[in-house]
């Protein structure tokens, strides 16, 4: 049976939201705090160092049902082009982020070995735990509604929200992201974090696609 992310829980996040602004934390373009993960710095040279020792630290465990057991098999903490993500250097591995105990998290490696991405994949559910301690953190962010054509017709209105700091990073909440199944109705939460460097890669991939595109018209 596919599994919707309840209508009242989307409402109790608009109203949190809305709460803040109500009390004059009105959403800005940027928000004055430094976007980071766990303290983290994007853009910075040799923050990737960090994510790496992170991830030694993290192999040498598995996880089942929440509980942490010795692996025996761990898992390589060393980044390696993604074929499905433009060819950037990725590397994936299960940690905890807020109130997210274990997800997996895909880290992105930049010029400098810089970290310069972050995806944290989860159910809908899981994901929208953090909305409250990003609120706190950083403000109200800009909303950007997103209606979801349903199987049977019906359609709900979700909301992307961002974040951006003053160094032109970006952090997206999004409750609606398309799962791989092929049930269009069901949905994953993801939380991404991409900075400067890494959007202009992603930009100029994108250019070049369009002008392969139109070489083939």
């Amino acid at each position: 049976m596919t599994k919707f992310f309840p209508f009242n829980n989307q409402v109790r996040l608009t109203a949190l939201i809305l709460a803040f602004t109500i009390t004059g934390c009105s959403p800005k373009e940027t928000t004055k705090v430094e976007i980071t993960f766990k303290g983290i710095h994007f853009d910075k040279p040799e923050e990737m160092e960090k994510i790496i020792r992170l991830c030694l630290a993290e192999s040498e465990y598995k996880y089942i049902a929440g509980r942490r057991f010795q692996n025996r098999f761990p898992i390589t903490c060393i980044p390696e082009p993604n074929p499905n993500d433009h060819g950037l250097i990725q590397v994936s591995f299960e940690a905890s982020f807020g109130s997210l105990k274990q997800s997996v998290i895909r880290f992105t490696k930049g010029k400098q070995n810089s970290l310069i991405g972050v995806s944290i994949f989860g159910s809908v559910e899981e994901i929208s735990t953090l909305v409250p301690a990003l609120l706190d953190k950083y403000g109200p962010p800009t909303l950007s509604p997103i209606i979801i054509e349903l199987n049977n017709g019906n359609r709900v209105t979700r909301e992307l929200m961002k974040w951006t700091d003053v160094r032109g990073t970006v952090m997206t909440l999004n409750t609606a992201a398309a799962s791989t199944s092929a049930k269009a109705d069901l949905r994953v939460g993801t939380l991404t974090i991409e900075s400067v460097q890494l959007r202009s890669i992603k930009g100029s991939k994108s250019d070049e696609i369009k002008d392969a595109i139109k070489e083939n018209l």
